[in-house]
């Protein structure tokens, strides 16, 4: 899947609707999922890698698989961005390579097929720094257990934990019998307003902010047994539980920049042994009150917080306990939006959609809890509306977007818009999504005829010569391969230096259909594989 990125509608118009830039992932490596609960072997998953192309040795990794809002932190730009300044590689498995990791439970494969995925992308990449490197993991959902579990295993190679919309910290059933969380950094990102909750559910009294007060309770029993707990909590002003954001993604990238900077070597020793991740103590960060609608102590370092302790939140420094209090500014000064209104355009070929949101006065009452039924007011300026990181649509402008491609999960064929605003002095940030079904068109059926492609060296890439027996415009995708497609054509794009030749390549020839009349389906999708023989011709 490539880099679905928001792009203007002068790029797209000189485009002619039909790229997307930039390589997402060098490198798909197979590796082993295991059985399935019958015990039948399960195909293989696709280890995707991406390395910041100017990085001579890595000090590290961040680890994540597909379960909910990985894929939108994997392709983000801030984060990339820190991976690429911090020599950090961004390996994604899909599927997820194992959920929960419950790697003490007799027979369970996950931590042997993880290691052993770790040897293949290392030596599939020519990196075998990938095999030693300290982890930052990442999980959403259900697979914050994977990502803190991993920590429960080994304590000592995971330099940090993003913890993403998830809780449950002390439910049995995921808690290996023994180790500790102590000295490992976490910070917890849920929303203000998720529709999970913990075990035993939503609590009346909290509604829908049932899961992020848990959590905090969960974290300062945790902090309570030991300062050594390095945890934080981050809440996302009016989010939800199934979506990302570029304000949760900042976050994100900040404790990705800080982690490198207090949990990873500088240089890595010699050898072939795992490195540790540096090791941290809770009197070398700074605290922050816990009360996050109402907080009486300002953030400070360790010995200096006038609060209790051990019910504060730690962060690493002054940035990060800072940049904490600002995310939670006004948290309980509310303003919400509808759902965005989206709707098709009957014009073109139809899949143009606009949206449109607005303000409400009264918070919802499936909000439940002390909010539900509140009035409020709104901060001035303009709504923003926003794509979905992963997702095949481009904005166009503010309220209109173009689906590019029907979404690859025929399960769930649906494309998501947000409508959001950045808040003020007086209210709080707020985010509100909606979904829009897309519909498959009943009329012609077409077919793509995509030629193979040759294995070639990077100077003399293949061309791209697909076409539809509709006639309508075909668009390319590349699913891995260190290439981009610009102007019909396959140019060289994010080429690691050290790359090992020859790289697998595969693209993806897409023609959506017609919705409007005379209507024509959506062609199934052609994949193409060649690989990239050598930097260039001899």
């Amino acid at each position: 899947m490539r880099s679905l990125r928001v792009v203007t509608l002068s790029l797209l118009l000189g485009a002619g609707l039909a790229e997307l830039l930039g390589a997402t992932w060098q490198y798909a490596v197979p590796f082993d999922r295991g059985v399935d609960r019958k015990g039948v072997a399960q195909s293989p998953g696709q280890a995707l890698c991406w390395l910041p192309p100017a990085t001579k040795q890595f000090r590290g990794l961040l680890l994540m698989g597909r379960l909910g809002i990985e894929l939108e932190l994997a392709l983000d730009e801030a984060i990339r961005q820190a991976c690429a300044e911090n020599d950090l590689a961004i390996l994604y498995f899909d599927p997820h390579i194992d959920a929960v990791f419950h790697f003490w439970e007799a027979g369970d494969t996950s931590a042997v097929r993880l290691l052993k995925a770790l040897d293949d992308v290392a030596e599939a990449t020519n990196r075998p720094e990938l095999r030693r490197v300290p982890w930052i993991t990442a999980g959403h959902s259900t697979a914050g257990i994977f990502c803190r579990n991993l920590a429960y295993w080994k304590p000592e190679r995971v330099a940090g934990i993003l913890h993403l919309k998830s809780g449950n910290f002390h439910h049995r059933d995921h808690l290996p019998p023994s180790g500790t969380l102590a000295g490992v950094p976490l910070v917890a990102i849920n929303g203000q307003f998720e529709s999970f909750g913990p075990e035993g559910g939503i609590r009346p009294e909290f509604g829908r902010e049932t899961q992020w007060v848990f959590v905090l309770k969960d974290l300062q029993q945790f902090r309570g047994r030991d300062p050594n707990f390095l945890l934080s909590l981050l809440v996302e002003p009016g989010a939800d539980h199934f979506h990302g954001s570029p304000e949760l993604c900042a976050c994100a990238a900040l404790f990705i920049r800080k982690t490198a900077q207090y949990r990873l070597p500088r240089e890595l020793p010699p050898g072939e042994a795992p490195i540790d991740a540096l090791p941290l103590r809770a009197q070398d960060g700074w605290l922050s009150d816990p009360d996050l609608y109402a907080p009486k102590h300002p953030p400070a370092p360790y010995a200096d917080y006038a609060g209790e302790k051990d019910q504060a939140l730690w962060h690493y420094d002054r940035e990060t306990a800072e940049a904490a209090v600002r995310f939670h500014c006004n948290l309980g000064r509310h303003q919400v939006l509808e759902q965005p209104a989206l709707a098709w355009q009957d014009d073109g070929d139809g899949w143009t959609f606009r949206a449109e949101s607005k303000f409400l006065a009264v918070m919802p009452e499936t909000l439940g809890g002390r909010v539900a039924g509140q009035h409020v007011g709104h901060a001035e300026g303009p709504i923003v509306h926003r794509v979905k990181t992963g997702e095949p649509v481009a904005q166009l402008a503010p309220d209109t977007f173009r689906l590019l491609r029907p979404p690859s999960d025929p399960r769930r064929f649906k494309v998501n818009i947000a409508a959001y605003h950045p808040g003020d002095d007086r209210f709080r940030s707020t985010i509100r999504w909606g979904e829009l079904a897309v519909p498959k068109p009943k009329g012609a059926a077409q077919q793509i005829e995509f030629p193979e492609l040759a294995d070639s060296p990077a100077s003399a890439l293949p061309a791209l010569e697909a076409r539809a027996s509709s006639g309508l415009p075909i668009r390319y995708e590349v699913d891995f391969g260190p290439l981009e497609v610009r102007d019909g054509r396959l140019i060289l794009s994010d080429l690691p230096v050290q790359a090992r030749f020859p790289i697998a390549c595969r693209v993806t020839a897409h023609q959506p259909g017609r919705r409007t009349e005379p209507s024509v389906q959506a062609a199934p999708p052609v994949s193409r594989t060649f690989r990239i023989t050598a930097p260039s011709a001899e």
